[in-house]
């Protein structure tokens, strides 16, 4: 008897060191029931950088597969599966269609022992589209980086009357620093966002790897 489970692959290692993987898919007899699958992974170089604007990516569970099967009865056009990441927020949300690209389709047959007797390639893989926004990274960070200091609570800062003053009074209050706050700065001939800050944000390379101190900081954050 075969349980149906039994042919079904399953999870067991991610990132994989690339001589395991030309091992395995190289003698294949060796490894019966392994299969090697490739998939993309963000990787964020400037942190939190531009944090809110970029936006993050989530993994898809059942409920929102199936939310997804019932939108598109004929067929997700995207394709998605359990597991899959899909944009939540800010540019990955709104240009998720056309950064996702699209998975190929195998039919794969296998003998009685569960091993690969034939692969037929159904569909090819559509990979994903490239965007360039215009935003200006060193004034980008430059202006996240004045925030960043206003929104210190440490900020020894004080009102802008006595700015002016060569040596401001000691007995001036110093205001309470604000919540949070934002700056976007555009070029007015052409309408592009040059640089677009709100803080607090967060490290969009903590979305991949999965910080559990810096998510709970996050999310005990009420700002």
């Amino acid at each position: 008897r075969v349980v149906r489970e039994e042919r079904d692959y399953h999870l067991v290692l991610t990132d994989i060191p690339r001589e395991m993987a030309i091992e395995i898919e190289s003698h294949p007899e060796t490894w019966p029931g392994l299969r090697i699958t490739r998939s993309s992974r963000r990787e964020y170089p400037a942190g939190s950088t531009a944090s809110h604007i970029v936006g993050y990516r989530k993994q898809l569970n059942e409920t929102e597969i199936a939310k997804r099967k019932t939108l598109y009865p004929e067929g997700d056009p995207l394709d998605y599966a359990t597991g899959d990441w899909s944009g939540e927020t800010g540019l990955e949300k709104f240009y998720e269609s056309s950064l996702r690209g699209l998975r190929g389709l195998k039919r794969i047959t296998l003998n009685w022992k569960g091993e690969i007797a034939s692969e037929e390639i159904i569909r090819a893989p559509r990979p994903g589209s490239d965007l360039q926004i215009s935003l200006h990274v060193p004034l980008q960070q430059q202006i996240e980086s004045f925030l960043a200091d206003l929104l210190d609570p440490q900020q020894k800062e004080i009102p802008v009357s006595a700015r002016n003053s060569p040596t401001p009074p000691a007995s001036v209050a110093k205001p309470p620093a604000p919540r949070g706050g934002c700056i976007t700065i555009m070029d007015v001939r052409t309408g592009e966002l040059i640089a677009a800050a709100s803080l607090p944000h967060f490290n969009l390379q903590m979305m991949v790897e999965h910080d559990p101190e810096e998510w709970q900081r996050i999310s005990a954050d009420t700002r």
